[in-house]
């Protein structure tokens, strides 16, 4: 289940090369999951195709003029969440996907059968995933690698928004502290004993006005003493992951009030030096974000969006931060029944997709 440091690497020198780059990367993973073709693209209604890469495009122009229309995987993908891996399984067995045109007609005339797909964003018109295709003969994709594959998404995620914020000419000039400036999450660089060697402005703002994290002594810190032990256990824990993947934790203790952090280790020095003038030490990439206050509470998504009480626990998680796996996690809830939750809070508030709901509710209740 553990991905190789090597092909994290690949991820995070991708921006770097451009297209060359990029084709490393995903020819990497293509290996990786025994594929035969692999695909990362951002979209978005209004303005098209922000990003697209590729290792094989062909019948592309067919699949977006018609089969995209009929592809029963983009309903799944339209309802994840960032962190959210789908594949042919949630579409049933194998008579189900015969019954398929998108699988029959044209997936068939390709070679190609399996999948798996993970969400690395969502706006309220817009969606971002990386895909696998496998052929007939390669069969499903296995629920360990439906794991590994899980855990490369926060990687691919930070190097697809290193990219696009870069540009071509910044990406010339190797410069990590550009793309974390214009990133709109906070985030920081840690070293090894959580002194912060780079903070974006959002992070800066961020911590001058939280409830839980401060800086003390130039390290990240917490202002309870419980949340402090918490936040070095966390932190420790991600150092210590074996193959970088993305750990998280949510800080405060009424809901509506929390800090929600994630962290993963940084890829090793020899990629980081290939950046101009990268931060000396850092070994964490940390992302922080709050809460929406009482206006995300459960009583209040209810009393003034409408939603019933069990809906409105699942859109108190998805405004706090929390995935639906997560939120599953947490309550005991079955994924399938969380995800039937979310699909009547779309329905109520007649939304195509999670984004859409979490753009609905701020818009109402923020």
């Amino acid at each position: 289940m553990q991905v190789a440091s090597a092909l994290i690497d690949a991820i995070y020198a991708a921006p770097l090369g451009g297209d060359a780059g990029w084709s490393t990367a995903l020819h990497a993973i293509q290996t990786r999951f025994n594929a035969s073709g692999a695909l990362i693209e951002v979209g978005d209604q209004r303005d098209g195709l922000l990003f697209l890469q590729a290792t094989n495009l062909d019948g592309m122009q067919e699949y977006l003029e018609y089969y995209r229309g009929v592809c029963p995987r983009f309903e799944l993908q339209l309802a994840s969440s960032v962190g959210d891996v789908t594949h042919d399984g949630m579409l049933g067995d194998e008579a189900a996907l015969d019954r398929s045109e998108f699988y029959v007609d044209f997936l068939s005339k390709q070679n190609l059968r399996y999948h798996a797909a993970g969400t690395i964003s969502t706006t309220a018109t817009g969606l971002g995933l990386i895909a696998i295709q496998r052929s007939p003969s390669a069969g499903r994709v296995s629920a360990d690698d439906l794991a590994a594959f899980a855990r490369l998404l926060p990687h691919v995620r930070r190097a697809v928004a290193m990219t696009r914020a870069l540009g071509d000419a910044q990406s010339e000039a190797r410069d990590l502290r550009a793309a974390l400036a214009v990133h709109r999450d906070a985030v920081m660089l840690l070293a090894h004993d959580g002194r912060v060697t780079y903070a974006n402005p959002v992070a800066d703002a961020l911590l001058r006005r939280s409830a839980e994290l401060v800086t003390a002594g130039g390290r990240l810190s917490a202002r309870s003493e419980s949340a402090r032990r918490r936040l070095t256990r966390f932190l420790k824990t991600a150092l210590a992951s074996p193959d970088g993947g993305e750990t998280s934790i949510n800080l405060g203790s009424a809901i509506g009030t929390a800090t929600h952090v994630t962290a993963s280790r940084l890829p090793r020095p020899a990629v980081l030096d290939r950046f101009r003038d990268p931060p000396s030490g850092a070994q964490l990439l940390v992302t922080i974000r709050t809460a929406l206050g009482r206006h995300s509470t459960p009583n209040h998504l209810h009393q003034f969006a409408g939603l019933t009480m069990a809906e409105a626990r699942v859109a108190s998680a998805l405004l706090n931060g929390e995935t639906l796996r997560e939120y599953a996690v947490r309550s005991g809830l079955t994924l399938n029944t969380v995800r039937t939750y979310m699909r009547q809070i779309r329905e109520r508030l007649q939304c195509r997709s999670q984004s859409e709901v979490v753009a609905k509710l701020v818009q109402l209740v923020g």
